[in-house]
């Protein structure tokens, strides 16, 4: 493990002890997202220990540094993805951070405190609360392969998407974890055959793209209808069907 990914769970765990049980819910936008008062000091911690740390690293964050390039070298964070989750008493909620250093991932830490998940990977692989990921080993047989599409709440879509799955794909439902860290996290455990993710922003996506290459998973990004998608996947194989399915709808 790299002396920079044994620092940012020590931090991440730190942080998440922040938490309580007395936090205040505002609205953050007309898409009905909201931002707690953890949000913001979670990420205010976080952020101290990374300048403390890496002075010389931008830091590229939800709340308050949204705005910053992207630079040879950064931080992004997430201070609590799935916070509708978190404000509604859920547990699929968790704290996440990635490193970028000469402009490639090179760790992220993904926690998820209260089911007590520690993702986290570097160069040398990817693991779970010490436990190696390895996708290459996955079985998927008896499984469906598409249980996550998470389409920024475009209903239409899911219906123009399911319709045009193909059968060996074995999907199921598109189901929402309102989670995207969670989602990217369960697809390197193989739980997930596939997971589609709208959004262009890096603290939402990098964290668990990286955690899903070092588990030897397949991930792409692409455009559909001018709006940036992300898409990991057990292989190789399932990602090019998932992004073939996709096209049709077009």
């Amino acid at each position: 493990m790299s002396s920079e990914l044994k620092y940012l769970i020590k931090i991440v765990k730190q942080a998440s002890k922040l938490i309580t049980d007395s936090f205040v819910v505002n609205a953050k936008d007309n898409n009905n997202d909201l931002v707690t008062s953890f949000d913001l000091e979670i990420e205010k911690f976080l952020i101290q220990k990374i300048k403390n740390k890496f002075p010389e690293y931008e830091v590229i964050s939800e709340e308050f540094n949204t705005n910053q390039k992207q630079t040879k070298n950064f931080f992004t964070i997430d201070p609590i993805d799935g916070s509708i989750n978190f404000a509604n008493g859920l547990p699929l909620w968790g704290i996440q951070i990635a490193m970028v250093k000469d402009f490639k991932t090179c760790a992220s830490v993904l926690y998820f405190p209260k089911i007590n998940q520690l993702y986290y990977a570097d160069e040398t692989g990817a693991y779970c609360n010490g436990k190696r990921l390895d996708l290459s080993l996955t079985k998927t047989t008896s499984k469906p392969l598409i249980d996550q599409i998470y389409l920024d709440n475009e209903y239409e879509f899911y219906q123009e998407f399911t319709a045009k799955i193909p059968s060996d794909l074995k999907a199921r439902t598109i189901r929402k974890l309102y989670c995207a860290s969670l989602s990217f996290c369960w697809n390197a455990t193989g739980a997930i055959g596939a997971f589609v993710f709208a959004k262009g922003l890096p603290w939402d996506h990098a964290p668990g793209m990286f955690l899903v290459e070092k588990a030897n998973g397949a991930t792409a990004n692409f455009t559909y209808k001018n709006k940036p998608y992300f898409i990991s996947a057990i292989n190789k194989q399932v990602l090019n069907k998932v992004i073939k399915a996709i096209k049709k709808t077009q």
